[in-house]
């Protein structure tokens, strides 16, 4: 069972990221567990005018990049983990030297385990908060979701499995990669959107067609009622693409 009953939807509108979006996420990862912490200890109300628009009390403040103080109020822990994801994925060489020097001490020197361990929870917890919140937020969730799985899925491109020895170790944090539908080894056509820059989930799908050309055709593996696509198969691709 889901701890954070995940409901991640297809891509299809897969714009590239950039520093204010990663900055526009630390926000809201602030002002959503802020609020609601706030709702426990002094009540709705207090809440609700704490964190609401001027003028209007039933939606939350929105983040503008270009005020001094939004821009310090995403200046959170977290949010410094999340833009160390967004230029790992960013990478196009060097990404193991990368890892080895970013995620190796990881939050209290125990690697990537605890580097994700303080990373993940409070983000795939945002998007339950915000379903199940009294007040509007203005944020779309999904650039945050596609963040996470992007991450992963370059760690498998980079490593070749999520479990293998030479990965840094993740075994804390598996239960939450599952709960975002990722497997350990094998891709999916979302994965393969977000690592080849594709517009929509669509397009990258059919390209499993017979019908398309042999250097552009993707060969997939039916697993029960999942389509994935295999390392070596990924690896492929993407070099015949140019991707």
């Amino acid at each position: 069972m889901s701890n954070f009953n995940l409901s991640i939807n297809e891509i299809v509108n897969n714009n590239p990221l950039s520093n204010n979006n990663i900055t526009e996420m630390s926000y809201y990862i602030r002002q959503t567990f802020e609020r609601y912490s706030m709702m426990v200890t002094e009540g709705y109300i207090e809440a609700e005018f704490a964190f609401c628009e001027e003028g209007d009390s039933t939606t939350t403040k929105t983040f503008d990049p270009s005020k001094e103080d939004h821009v310090s109020y995403a200046d959170t822990h977290i949010g410094k983990n999340l833009q160390l994801i967004f230029e790992f994925i960013m990478l196009d060489k060097g990404e193991k030297k990368f890892v080895e020097k970013h995620f190796s001490d990881g939050a209290y020197a125990g690697g990537m385990n605890d580097f994700l361990y303080e990373t993940l929870p409070p983000c795939l917890l945002l998007q339950s908060l915000i379903r199940v919140g009294v007040m509007e937020v203005p944020f779309d969730s999904r650039p945050l979701d596609y963040l996470l799985i992007h991450f992963f899925a370059k760690l498998k491109l980079i490593y070749g499995s999520l479990d293998d020895s030479d990965c840094p170790e993740l075994d804390l944090v598996l239960d939450h990669v599952s709960e975002m539908n990722i497997d350990y080894k094998m891709f999916s056509f979302r994965e393969l959107t977000l690592l080849s820059g594709y517009k929509t989930e669509r397009a990258v799908r059919n390209l499993a067609s017979k019908s398309t050309p042999e250097h552009r055709q993707i060969k997939v593996i039916k697993n029960g009622r999942k389509t994935l696509i295999e390392h070596k198969e990924i690896i492929r691709w993407l070099e015949s693409n140019k991707k």
